[in-house]
């Protein structure tokens, strides 16, 4: 099985030269067998970003308002439940990878009898309040809440972006409702290829690498940014603050970004880098230097779309005068940058440079002072990830985020059943309780003021 796999890879590697193409990854990108029955490939700088010493874990969960019809207890509730992550587990083997970040190596290790019941064991948990107790793992976990039928599933962030979790939930549900039989043994042929072999991006050429180079130095150079003021103190169990907008007041919102030729994420970047701003007694004299984040998934070829992996990309951006600008300005900068990063067919072969650039300069920099410059990431409309029914499964209260250890918050945003949310999760040992709830509120009146929108906060 080895020998077939490893023999396709190369394969693909061949054909894509044929095409014209030439690929951006050492045949140590690919994966290879190393030995009998074990698979490895070098991690890519995106992967090497996320340490364990950043404690990034993205989660999301929903919860089952109907179950399908053969599940008449909880009991066979959780042995589906089960089968179904089995199945997952298969079709998505990277989940069960392990992740070397002293060798910078992933490897996946093919499933036996043995090793798939200790990983159940690892990776399959039933426990009430799985929000509050169940903590970040080495490995993903997918969580189930007897009592509200809560489904969670949360990862370290190397393992998957925010749009693949979303998917994978999906994918849990159909296989709850539509059981399959699952035998281990040929799962490595699934194993996900990096995101430069998956969108067949180019070898990069001296100008991509001096693009990232320069990408690096923009964003390291326009240090420090402004930031949340924090309290310097050991980390801490993380937290979650939300708000929900009304139908309403987020079609009052949608209907008034359009009239302006915006997105909504362009108004709330806009409205995060005021908040942020006004909260910074020294914001005069800085930037708002971070980073703007894509789903790249529509990049890479439809067969690994649905991947559970990092199809996503991240860009420095830098702000200029963040304290003195009018939303107007910030906005329509916003919107540039967006949609000017959308645009460049360029880009993509300078994300792996940049990235390896940053990894390099921290490593060298040793332990930098801690940031608390608030980021944003938008998972849009998310019906269009994850439908409200699934081959009959009903789906709620669909809940995201991230836990990360320090000052750093990141702000999601999307569209659920025609309201607007907005989420952070943050770490308990830097900001006292109520902090991150009063930020968000701060971001969702500097949107709504200038749109003319009146908003209700609770």
């Amino acid at each position: 099985m080895g020998e077939y796999v490893l023999s396709k890879c190369i394969l693909q590697k061949s054909i894509f030269f044929k095409m014209g193409v030439e690929i951006n990854q050492s045949f140590e990108c690919i994966w290879h067998e190393i030995r009998p029955g074990v698979f490895q490939r070098s991690m890519t700088p995106l992967e090497c970003f996320f340490t364990p010493d950043l404690g990034w874990s993205v989660w999301s969960s929903i919860k089952l308002s109907s179950v399908p019809s053969t599940c008449d207890s909880n009991e066979v509730l959780i042995n589906q439940l089960r089968r179904a992550w089995i199945r997952v587990l298969y079709e998505q083997p990277q989940l069960a990878s392990t992740f070397d970040f002293h060798e910078r190596t992933c490897t996946y290790v093919t499933a036996t009898e043995e090793s798939l019941t200790t990983c159940l064991e690892e990776t399959f948990i039933i426990e009430e309040d799985s929000q509050n107790s169940i903590a970040t793992r080495n490995k993903p976990i997918l969580c189930f809440e007897e009592s509200t039928r809560r489904l969670s599933f949360r990862a370290p962030h190397c393992y998957i972006d925010g749009i693949g979790v979303i998917l994978l939930l999906g994918d849990i549900v159909k296989f709850l409702s539509i059981p399959q039989r699952t035998t281990f043994g040929d799962e490595v042929k699934n194993l996900p290829p990096v995101f430069d072999i998956a969108a067949c991006l180019p070898k990069p050429h001296a100008a991509d690498l001096e693009r990232g180079a320069r990408l690096t130095q923009k964003f390291l150079q326009n240090q420090p940014s402004i930031g949340l003021p924090f309290q310097d103190r050991p980390s801490a169990p993380h937290s979650v603050s939300a708000i929900c907008l009304s139908i309403e007041e987020s079609k009052n919102i949608v209907s008034a970004c359009k009239a302006r030729g915006l997105t909504v994420t362009h108004a709330v970047h806009a409205a995060l880098i005021q908040a942020t701003a006004e909260l910074d007694s020294e914001a005069a004299a800085k930037y708002y230097t971070s980073i703007h984040i894509y789903n790249w998934r529509s990049h890479v070829q439809p067969k690994y779309q649905r991947q559970s992996t990092l199809h996503c990309s991240g860009f420095p951006m830098v702000v200029e005068n963040p304290s003195t600008r009018d939303f107007e300005s910030l906005s329509e900068e916003m919107k540039i940058l967006y949609v000017g990063t959308n645009q460049d067919k360029n880009i993509a072969k300078a994300h792996s440079p940049w990235w390896s650039s940053l990894v390099t300069a921290l490593n060298a920099a040793g332990n930098p002072p801690a940031a608390s410059t608030p980021m944003l990431s938008s998972l849009g409309v998310i019906e269009k990830l994850l439908p409200e029914e699934v081959d009959g499964v009903k789906i709620e209260d669909f809940k995201f985020g991230i836990d990360i250890k320090g000052p750093v918050v990141t702000v999601y945003l999307w569209n659920w059943e025609g309201r607007i949310h907005f989420s952070a999760a943050w770490d308990r040992g830097s900001f006292p309780e109520g902090e991150i709830d009063e930020f968000l509120g701060r971001i969702v009146r500097k949107l709504a003021t200038p749109l003319g929108v009146t908003i209700s906060l609770k």
